[in-house]
């Protein structure tokens, strides 16, 4: 078990991100010790509009640079105007990449137990001479890995889409059997190695309405999916599917399911975010670090106003932070 802090990422400094990370730091008490990424004026402009213990958290942090376990790494040749909330701040976007930026190489070099990073708008990753379609694949990159995926993790369900933002015109003709495989490979590892569940249960979707109906409504079932999963008998546990998803999805807490591949973007996020809307996850696997982050986006148009719901991030916070454990059952207090 590592003692390193867990590396905390600015975000995108016009949105929600700081705000629910410093009431996720203050809502109760934890073990955790963190090292935030970020300069003192984008804490203050955010205790501005804040009250309680996150305003005085952050007001401490801005002046002290380390407090309540929580350390301040502000970074350097980095314009500090004081930011607009509600907003996006284009003279801010290198603070929010070079936050990235760090927090990986720390992580990678045993600095950091891992990384949380707070939501981004996509500019913050992309500029001249590189196009990422976000954080995940940033991440992917650097740490030089192929085999990663995006998994979105609740307290009932984790789901990882084996196509993500793509057209759903699109969606048929991009699945391909070895990339079934490769996931369904990888959520298994990524259940034993960090959920610690030595023999899980995992579950497929099918493509089509019925998972095909027999090859009455699609053949991707019999003709792509089935093969791939036909590949990996030899993993311990249970693989159940292609099922058809509007009957998954509900019964998968009474099935014991541990994780489920789902085909698309949305067939996927659509019954998590209807769960687990104030509590999801979004964790990268296959990486040789952790990383998590808020299952939610920048919300311009709260940032600024208190309003802000902080449950994702610190549902975030914990599991990144339970991924320092590796042996024995993982606890996970959702």
């Amino acid at each position: 078990m590592s003692n390193a802090p867990l590396g905390i990422t600015c975000g995108d400094v016009g949105g929600i991100g700081l705000e629910c990370f410093l009431k996720a730091w203050t809502t109760e008490a934890h073990p955790w010790t963190g090292r935030l990424y970020a300069q003192p004026e984008h804490l203050f402009a955010v205790a501005e509009t804040l009250e309680g213990d996150s305003k005085s958290l952050a007001l401490a942090l801005a002046r002290t640079g380390e407090v309540d376990g929580l350390a301040l790494h502000p970074l350097d040749d980095i314009p500090r105007e004081h930011p607009t909330l509600g907003a996006w701040n284009p003279e801010w976007k290198d603070l929010s990449r070079a936050s990235l930026e760090l927090s990986i190489k720390e992580a990678l070099e045993g600095t950091t137990c891992g990384v949380v990073t707070l939501p981004i708008t996509k500019r913050i990753v992309v500029n001249d001479n590189e196009r990422f379609p976000g954080q995940t694949e940033l991440f992917a990159n650097r740490c030089d890995t192929k085999d990663f995926a995006m998994m979105l993790a609740g307290p009932v369900l984790r789901v990882v889409p084996v196509t993500t933002h793509i057209p759903l015109s699109q969606v048929s003709e991009s699945l391909k059997q070895s990339e079934i495989e490769r996931l369904v490979r990888l959520l298994h590892r990524t259940l034993v190695t960090q959920f610690n569940i030595s023999e899980p249960t995992l579950a497929v979707c099918g493509l089509n309405p019925h998972a095909g109906e027999g090859g009455m409504l699609g053949t991707e079932e019999s003709e792509v999916i089935q093969p791939a999963l036909d590949l990996c008998k030899d993993l311990p546990g249970k693989i159940l599917g292609p099922m058809a998803a509007d009957t998954l999805f509900p019964l998968a807490r009474e099935m014991g399911v541990d994780g489920i591949l789902a085909m698309y973007h949305d067939q996927g996020l659509i019954p998590f975010k209807t769960l687990h809307f104030d509590t999801g996850v979004n964790t990268t696997i296959g990486l040789p670090v952790t990383r998590t982050s808020p299952d939610h986006g920048v919300a311009y148009g709260i940032a600024g106003l208190n309003k802000a719901n902080p449950e994702s991030t610190r549902a975030a916070i914990q599991l990144a932070w339970s991924f320092r454990q590796k042996q024995g059952p993982l606890e996970v207090h959702w």
